[in-house]
């Protein structure tokens, strides 16, 4: 399914994570109710960034959506 705002930044942008904190939370905050609003059991990506963000996002809110690499995806290592 199409993601409300897929190509919209996770917050991560590399060193703009460490020099912004607050304006990256902002921004992962609102791709993390995006993802979590469709109701998908995962989210696919192919940036590593991208996947770190987000996974730790996920991870820290205690969601049950998984963030995969889009590589492990095709693979079928989604279990």
């Amino acid at each position: 399914m199409e993601l409300t705002g897929h190509d919209e930044c996770c917050g991560f942008g590399g060193s703009f994570a460490v020099r912004l904190p607050e304006v990256s939370t902002a921004i992962l905050d609102r791709k993390l109710a995006n993802i979590e609003a469709t109701g998908a059991e995962c989210v696919a990506t192919c940036d590593a960034g991208c996947l770190m963000q987000m996974a730790g996002g996920l991870s820290r809110r205690g969601s049950r959506v998984r963030a995969l690499h889009l590589a492990d995806l095709l693979e079928g290592d989604s279990a």
